[in-house]
């Protein structure tokens, strides 16, 4: 597709990169147009003939200290039919052997091949010390780089107990014995990493190994702004990563605009309660707005955080 990365994966694209994997927290957007973008995480969408439905931006990992279910939206959940994620989290044998071959290096290809000797050296290093496994295991040895540094990144920031927004869905869903399905399926969120040039992916990894912890402060100050339902401050913190390059076109803007005709097809049958990261919603080619192209009235349902 053309696409070129200006420079290295930021600690910050990392973690949200990382989303991609489990439907959900690319927490990305693009320039906003007039007026300003309102700030909810909670939409309700009407009109051109789809049943009253909900759509809500998840941060897929959070720690359980800040995990905050509002009113609005357990009433939401009681009264849509259907749960609609980026994944249906419904995970067959097909979708493991997906999972785990695209975490996975081409056959016959591992890390020693793709990385310098020093950079092997110091990776198999920090393994040892950090995690207690090495890149002598033939499995561990053939992971993907950007996989591995989403591994290191998520021991250092992630620590104590978290919460997923996904399976707290999920479960809520499943105990009103109501549907669960996704807008697309493992396979297609792993194409859009694979396309991250190799060289950016090492880049990346080597930003974990040698600097680890690096983006921890980032990451609690997402988990800040998710925490204020403050999509404008989301989106300035985004824009002013200057190493996010070309990558919103098909790590956001393709999906988002992959999902509307879908969206609008299951919501002719059914009331939808639509669950997906929140850098979703924002922006030109965000969801909200895409949405709104098509003639659909979406309303932000405004209420305060839980204390």
């Amino acid at each position: 597709m053309g696409i070129q990365f200006r420079s290295s994966i930021s600690p910050l694209i990392r973690f949200m990169l990382s989303a991609c994997l489990i439907g959900g927290t690319a927490l990305w957007s693009w320039a906003q147009p007039n007026p300003p973008q309102e700030n909810a995480l909670l939409w309700e969408i009407k009109g051109k003939g789809i049943k009253k439905s909900y759509l809500y931006g998840t941060i897929h990992m959070i720690p359980r200290d800040d995990f905050f279910i509002l009113e609005a939206v357990e009433a939401a959940m009681k009264k849509s039919d259907h749960l609609v994620m980026e994944l249906s989290m419904n995970m067959g044998l097909s979708s493991i052997f997906s999972t785990f071959r695209g975490v996975m290096l081409p056959k016959g290809q591992s890390l020693k091949d793709v990385l310098s000797e020093a950079q092997y050296d110091r990776l198999d290093q920090m393994m040892k010390e950090n995690m207690g496994m090495d890149l002598g295991n033939p499995m561990m040895g053939r992971i993907k780089p950007f996989f591995l540094a989403q591994m290191l990144s998520g021991q250092d920031c992630q620590t104590g107990s978290q919460q997923s927004y996904e399976m707290y869905f999920k479960r809520r869903f499943k105990r009103m014995d109501k549907p669960v399905s996704g807008l697309e399926t493992v396979k297609e969120q792993l194409a859009a990493l694979d396309q991250i040039p190799m060289d950016v992916q090492i880049e990346s990894l080597m930003e974990a190994v040698d600097n680890p912890g690096q983006g921890c402060e980032v990451f609690q100050q997402m988990v800040e702004i998710y925490r204020n339902q403050d999509l404008t401050s989301m989106m300035e913190l985004m824009e002013g990563d200057q190493q996010l390059g070309g990558s919103l076109d098909f790590l956001l803007k393709k999906r988002n605009e992959n999902w509307i005709p879908l969206i609008k097809e299951m919501g002719k049958k059914e009331k939808l309660f639509i669950a997906v990261g929140a850098g979703h919603l924002g922006g030109e080619y965000g969801v909200v707005n895409l949405l709104r192209q098509q003639g659909f009235k979406l309303r932000p349902v405004l209420e305060p955080t839980p204390q």
